[in-house]
């Protein structure tokens, strides 16, 4: 299961956890993005060891190296004269 979610209704979410914690299946679940409020309660559903999350933060010199980024721009003047 994916989460990203900022909140929301809290018996919604209770409802959830309460069905991940019931039915017999393994479930893991990856938080993604902002998971907060409601969005934690139905996080921590999981066993510890069956949830991840994705707080992976690269720097400027990483984003370059993984593919994210062309290049690194360092002030107004390396974009050009046009800017």
């Amino acid at each position: 299961m994916l989460i990203n979610s900022p909140g929301g209704h809290v018996e919604s979410a209770d409802t959830i956890y309460d069905v991940l914690r019931f039915i017999e299946p393994e479930v893991t679940i990856l938080g993604t993005g902002w998971v907060a409020s409601a969005g934690a309660l139905i996080f921590s559903a999981a066993p510890r060891e069956r949830r991840t999350d994705r707080n992976h933060w690269l720097n400027a010199q990483e984003a370059v190296a993984y593919g994210l980024a062309g290049r690194i721009v360092d002030s107004a003047s390396a974009l050009g004269p046009n800017v």
